[in-house]
């Protein structure tokens, strides 16, 4: 049987600073490559088509959250308006008594 030898590439995080340094970055035709910008959470994907010209296309990275996480944090933040809701109703029901057990409600 004949195996191909397979050549893997070593695999490495390339930065770069900024747009700048995204468009600096020098490849051969017919390549790509992904760079990390050092000063935004942004990456860049760098392709070079056969003559040599290059492309380069921003994407902004945020961190990931989980659904679950993401359902929680909803959970308690409906939950902490409807405390504030509640909490400030009964407030100014108690307000409103006590106007009128001091006679500033009465007419």
């Amino acid at each position: 049987m004949y195996y191909p030898n397979y050549f893997q590439q070593p695999q490495q995080i390339i930065e770069v600073n900024g747009e700048a340094g995204a468009n600096a970055y020098s490849l051969a035709a017919n390549s790509s490559a992904i760079l990390l910008d050092t000063q935004h959470p942004v990456c860049y994907v760098v392709k070079t088509d056969g003559a040599g010209y290059k492309t380069v296309m921003a994407f902004d990275m945020t961190p990931h959250v989980p659904k679950e996480q993401a359902m929680m944090n909803s959970i308690e933040e409906r939950l902490k308006k409807l405390e504030e809701m509640i909490n400030g109703k009964s407030d100014i029901r108690n307000e409103q008594s006590s106007e009128l057990s001091d006679g500033v409600g009465t007419v």
